[in-house]
């Protein structure tokens, strides 16, 4: 099957990696994205990020924001 990648802040819950392994994704499709002094995901990376993912044949899928706490 084709490779979605999920791409969530370096902040983000640990429980994003557990719901990527219950879909069926596993935890390689968790790419974790640098974040600014504020925990706001760098942009930039996020872009680099997405460029590598459909370099290596994986599909973005989804970006998670996250407002507030778990």
């Amino acid at each position: 099957g084709q490779k979605c990648h999920v791409y969530v802040s370096s902040e983000a819950h640990y429980s994003f990696k557990k719901a990527c392994v219950a879909l069926g994704l596993g935890t390689d499709a968790v790419i974790k994205i640098r974040t600014d002094a504020h925990g706001r995901m760098d942009p930039q990376h996020l872009t680099e990020e997405i460029k590598k993912s459909r370099f290596s044949g994986a599909t973005p899928t989804m970006i998670v924001a996250t407002a507030g706490t778990t």
